[in-house]
């Protein structure tokens, strides 16, 4: 369609995030992204006893870490100083930093104030969930613990009818109209 000024044309495209959207983006995943894992230098790191790593349903951080003050969760697999790490049980943490030897030694003992700097750090990088195998004090100092019975309801509405919503969504994307 032209535009109102005649020079350009307007173009509209239409698609549906959903499924199919979803499982590419898996295909995509374990196609490039998997491979990636290989090209850098990762250490597992322990947790002191009184400190243990938690996860959350957004378990690897990519750290742009500056000092306490500065940092952001924009990191990359190819940004250079990015820390990813990855709580892999409470004793056991999974990390990295690109394009660099890792400043940690396999099974060492993080520093205590830097274990307590990643703890936040995992807190404060999750959606909605933080996942602990022990009643953990410090995680509500991280994130304050927010309960909403209404959105929880919202949620389990939307779910109960997604499947319909995609089927019939993809159904009329694929229809062409």
């Amino acid at each position: 369609m032209p535009s109102p000024d005649g020079k350009s044309v307007i173009l509209k495209t239409e698609t549906v995030v959903g499924r199919a959207t979803w499982i590419w983006g898996m295909r995509h995943i374990r196609e490039n992204t998997l491979n990636r894992l290989n090209e850098h230098k990762w250490v597992i790191l322990s947790a002191e006893d009184d400190l243990p790593w938690f996860t959350t349903d957004d378990p690897v951080v990519r750290l742009n870490f500056r000092h306490p003050g500065d940092y952001n969760f924009k990191g990359g697999w190819q940004v250079p100083n990015t820390n990813i790490f990855l709580p892999l049980s409470p004793k056991h943490l999974l990390f990295t930093q690109v394009g660099s030897k890792s400043p940690y030694e396999r099974g060492e003992f993080l520093p205590r104030d830097q274990a307590v700097m990643l703890r936040r750090m995992i807190a404060e990088h999750a959606h909605r969930y933080i996942f602990s195998p022990f009643k953990d004090p410090d995680i509500s100092c991280y994130r304050a613990r927010h309960v909403d019975a209404e959105a929880v309801k919202s949620e389990q509405e939307q779910w109960s009818k997604w499947h319909d919503e995609q089927s019939a969504a993809e159904r009329e994307l694929l229809s062409g109209r």
